[in-house]
């Protein structure tokens, strides 16, 4: 029969009254139709029947949505056996007008996974009631007219009797849960709908979470798919480009330093207008590829034993004539001892020139630049700027891969150099933060490396 569903009496007798008895045309024997007022969905209610539909909640809250979709479908079913005393069980879900068995339901073979029936708001059949018409199913399986559009789908099944009920979130439609053949001697019980209604009222919410926590995934891994294959493209790309640009370069030094003839006067400035323009097309291929050797794990460091202050004092003296042709200075400040760590020189050298080139860019006409070298508590870096300043809003991005400063006075660049040099900064085991950002006032950037050992 189908009954409707409703607010269950605390005795678990009264679960609900008959809104339509299946006929001679839809029925499992001679009854009448009978119609009353659609009562409220379920509640928990007070009373002894409080403990059971508890019960029948925590059921369905054990299983984990975060599991992958066969063991979710198999663990719920096998739950849902276990709470009504069926011995099959299956949960099913409407997708694209059909309803469609999920994997591994409970007592059942793997052929009727792949069962499916139409269901649909118009549809007249009984998954159709029970799914869209807050309908509940219990009787037995027999061959009435009322289930030959069913009768495939029943052969395969080889079931006896059922409770079955829909499983909806909120005002979304989702499935049915049906519960066959039951191990009690008189069939299903009434407290039987009861749980199993429960148990699909909670079941319709953990698998609307799991739905959600699955497409999350899905799009997680579509989005890092896509961002491999522009990875690859762009590394592709920058290894060919690389090739041809290192050509330029050499046939534009031969010219400047007159291999193939006197250089005129007119052309100097122009030559070395180029050569500027080249170097900075290099330097952002070298970035690219680096970038994409540290996100794929192939940049290696070669760490040894050097000076911190020494290799300060070189990056200053190539930074210094930069900054005097913009009546800047770049001043460096270190203790009369060396300051020994243990680190890849090239790629700190990187991290310091990085450092002191931007901020001599971001710091305008006459950038004044300290950089102060210091072995106490742990070696460190500090490149001081009385630039422009880093907005509060920016400071905790500047670290990302290609985030700039969105401000028209600022210095074109790829936002590669800050990325670049936290990822090496982290690779030879140091840190590299900014200090202090005040607009108008400067910026403090400090890279704290490794104490090379005594021994």
């Amino acid at each position: 029969m189908l009954l409707q569903a409703g607010t269950i009496s605390d005795g678990g007798r009264d679960l609900d009254r008959v809104v339509k008895m299946i006929g001679d045309q839809r029925g499992l024997g001679s009854a009448t139709q009978a119609s009353v007022p659609r009562p409220s969905r379920p509640t928990l209610g007070t009373g002894p029947s409080f403990e059971r539909r508890l019960s029948a909640l925590t059921t369905v809250a054990e299983v984990d949505p975060g599991q992958e979709l066969a063991s979710f479908c198999g663990e719920l079913t096998e739950r849902m056996a276990r709470l009504v005393r069926a011995r099959k069980v299956l949960f099913s879900v409407v997708v694209d007008g059909m309803m469609m068995v999920q994997p591994h339901p409970y007592g059942f073979g793997d052929e009727v996974s792949s069962l499916a029936v139409p269901c649909t708001p118009e549809g007249t059949g009984f998954a159709d009631d029970i799914v869209y018409h807050d309908l509940v199913f219990r009787g037995a399986i027999s061959d009435d007219p009322a289930f030959h559009s069913y009768q495939y789908v029943l052969q395969v099944m080889q079931v006896s009797n059922a409770i079955a009920v829909g499983v909806a979130a909120g005002s979304e439609r989702i499935g049915l849960l049906a519960a066959f053949d039951s191990q009690r001697k008189g069939g299903f019980t009434d407290d039987d709908v009861d749980s199993l209604r429960i148990a699909a009222a909670a079941a319709g919410l953990v698998w609307r979470h799991k739905r959600t926590a699955d497409e999350r995934v899905r799009l997680h891994g579509e989005a890092s798919a896509l961002n491999d294959a522009m990875r690859s493209m762009v590394n592709m790309m920058v290894h060919e480009l690389r090739s041809p640009l290192s050509v330029v370069k050499g046939y534009l030094s031969m010219v400047s330093d007159a291999t193939f003839g006197p250089v005129p006067i007119s052309m100097l400035k122009p030559l070395r207008t180029m050569r500027e323009r080249l170097q900075e097309a290099l330097t952002l291929v070298d970035d690219l590829l680096l970038s994409a050797r540290l996100e794929s794990g192939a940049a290696k460091s070669n760490p040894q034993g050097f000076d911190l202050a020494e290799l300060a004092s070189s990056v200053v003296e190539r930074e210094t004539g930069k900054a005097q042709l913009s009546g800047g200075r770049v001043a460096l400040e270190k203790p009369p001892d060396p300051v020994p760590v243990m680190a890849d020189p090239k790629h700190i050298g990187i991290i310091v020139d990085n450092l002191v080139r931007n901020a001599l860019s971001y710091s305008g006409a006459s950038p004044q630049v300290r950089v102060c070298v210091s072995g106490e508590p742990e070696p460190t870096i500090m490149v001081i700027d009385q630039g422009k300043g880093i907005p509060p809003e920016a400071q905790a991005r500047i670290f990302e891969r290609f985030y700039r400063v969105t401000d028209r006075s600022s210095p074109s660049g790829t936002g590669l150099g800050l990325y670049l040099s936290r990822q090496l900064a982290e690779l030879e085991a140091g840190k590299l933060d900014l200090e202090w950002s005040e607009e108008g006032r400067g910026s403090a950037f400090a890279l704290r490396l490794r104490a090379a050992s005594n021994e």
